[in-house]
């Protein structure tokens, strides 16, 4: 993600696997998240953007370019790693 490879992908993967297409009304996608995951020799690329009120709610799409979402996926796991990981490269 970002270009940082994630150890545990599970909570990520179970997320994306569980996209909702409801959120709360009123609020935008804010910091951009490029993901690519890996299987079995094939690749995705996907596109979070965080939700600007919930910070556990994530805007998926399959790129830079399509203004089309997915769905939203909470990923409250991966905040932490997120957190961890931006304090970690700013120090």
């Amino acid at each position: 993600m970002n270009g940082t490879q994630v150890k545990d992908s599970s909570v990520l993967t179970e997320s994306l696997n569980n996209l909702s297409q409801t959120k709360r009304s009123g609020s935008r996608p804010t910091k951009t998240y490029r993901l690519e995951l890996y299987c079995q020799g094939k690749s995705i690329a996907l596109v979070l953007k965080q939700d600007s009120r919930d910070p556990e709610l994530y805007w998926v799409y399959p790129n830079l370019l399509f203004h089309g979402g997915l769905g939203y996926a909470h990923i409250k796991e991966f905040n932490n790693y997120l957190d961890l990981n931006h304090r970690s490269q700013s120090d």
